[in-house]
């Protein structure tokens, strides 16, 4: 809304234009023929919109986020490591395309890992994090319900690590880490886009590339550790 705001105020519409609207508006937008189409969101969308595009044979660009992972390795600073990956799965509530999305960390450095986690998730939003002035919300309910029943799930299979905090009305989720076995877990469907850490711990470097082969590309891959 700022956005269109600020765009109709400076810029004349035959020159740039901002439609705001939901799914059906942006349906009917893909029926115009277009010289170009940049779409940025999910992988079912995105599908969608190509499709659309098709019928009038408008050049489509897609940016589609994905489970950009993070690998945790021998001769990562621990403490170092927490503080950023929280700091970076935790603006706007884990809703940025490219925030940490789950992480394969070396069985070795797990427990150390999960107390540095957990001691920056409280520098970063105190005792309680739900009420935290710093964290965010999730964008709407059908978003929050989404990630809520990932939680109850998590909850109810025992594999929740720190957190799990939910709060409907305000549409908050405490940062939560999570501990999966195998990538066949729930939580690795699809991107995430809020704040629950999934973690799964990994022999080695090679078999976290094993497992990452088999996800399709991420926008990015973080790495902690590893020697000269």
């Amino acid at each position: 809304n700022l956005i269109r705001k600020l765009i109709e105020k400076y810029f004349p519409p035959e020159i740039v234009q901002v439609i705001e609207g939901d799914g059906n508006i942006a349906a009917e937008l893909l029926t115009q023929q277009f010289d170009h189409v940049f779409f940025t969101g999910g992988e079912n969308i995105g599908k969608k919109v190509m499709e659309a595009a098709a019928k009038n044979l408008t050049p489509v660009t897609l940016e589609l986020g994905g489970k950009s992972p993070a690998v945790i390795i021998d001769g990562a600073n621990l403490e170092v490591t927490a503080k950023r990956l929280i700091w970076g799965k935790s603006i706007n509530a884990g809703q940025t395309c490219i925030a940490p999305d789950h992480l394969l960390v070396k069985e070795e450095l797990f427990e150390s890992l999960i107390s540095n986690l957990k001691k920056s998730i409280h520098d970063f939003f105190g005792d309680t994090p739900l009420f935290s002035k710093d964290l965010g919300s999730i964008i709407n309910h059908k978003q929050f319900h989404r990630l809520n029943s990932l939680v109850k799930q998590a909850k109810s299979n025992n594999q929740i690590i720190y957190g799990g905090d939910c709060n409907e009305k305000e549409r908050r989720i405490s940062p939560t880490l999570i501990k999966i076995k195998d990538r066949n877990d729930p939580l690795m469907k699809e991107e995430l886009f809020g704040p629950l850490l999934p973690i799964l711990p990994i022999k080695n470097l090679d078999e976290a590339i094993s497992e990452l082969k088999f996800l399709p590309k991420p926008l990015a891959l973080y790495l902690f550790g590893g020697s000269d």
